[in-house]
């Protein structure tokens, strides 16, 4: 009975370190970008757009 037991608890063991072992490279690490995108805001037209000092 003994045997048993510490036989599920090993394999139990080896079961959860191998999972963890395929997951960490099956999950893509999160990037940042390099530097901010300018954004121009334009009305539907394209005609009057968004500039630092207002609508131009």
């Amino acid at each position: 009975m003994k045997i048993d037991l510490y036989t599920k608890i090993v394999l139990t063991v080896i079961a959860v370190c191998l999972a963890k072992i395929a997951l960490v490279d099956a999950i893509p690490q999160a990037v940042a970008q390099g530097s901010p995108t300018k954004v121009v805001v334009c009305d539907p037209s394209g005609y009057w757009c968004q500039g630092r000092n207002g609508w131009q």
